[in-house]
């Protein structure tokens, strides 16, 4: 028991200099955490593998780098190939004829191709929409009553 209380006073007496002193104990942890990290930095563990890192990251970015390079050039060279462009004018003459086709067809046909008999009249489908609506007295119109639903 007489070293406890020894000991015990002592860590008081220790205390009660770093208050004075001014040392918290938030700067005593934050000391404590720079010594440690200067320490694991000084290491050469951790500078021989800081250097490996540099060097495969290095490597690694110049690999991505070619390789975009690389592909870049290689599409450049397909989309300036013959074939690239024989087939490049075969869907623009197939697309061209689609659309002949879509704009002189009756609305019959023109429901076929594009699953729709609009004319590509947006605004005109639009005023007829509304038009419609205002007549049969719409569901969403201020005189019709709001469904109500019942929960069991």
């Amino acid at each position: 028991t007489m070293l406890r209380q020894v000991l015990g006073s002592k860590v008081r007496r220790a205390t009660e200099l770093k208050r004075n002193l001014g040392i918290t104990p938030f700067k005593e942890f934050k000391s404590d955490l720079q010594s440690g990290l200067n320490q694991i930095k000084g290491s050469t563990t951790y500078q021989k593998t800081s250097s490996v890192v540099k060097v495969a990251s290095e490597k690694t970015t110049s690999a991505f780098s070619s390789v975009g390079a690389v592909m870049s050039k290689k599409l450049g060279d397909i989309k300036n190939s013959p074939t690239f462009k024989s087939m490049e004018e075969k869907v623009a003459t197939g697309y061209a004829s689609v659309k002949r086709t879509v704009h002189s067809g009756s609305e019959e046909d023109q429901s076929k191709v594009t699953g729709s008999k609009s004319n590509d009249d947006i605004d005109a489908a639009f005023k007829e929409a509304s038009e419609n609506d205002g007549e049969a007295g719409s569901p969403m119109s201020d005189s019709a009553e709001p469904a109500t639903e019942k929960v069991p």
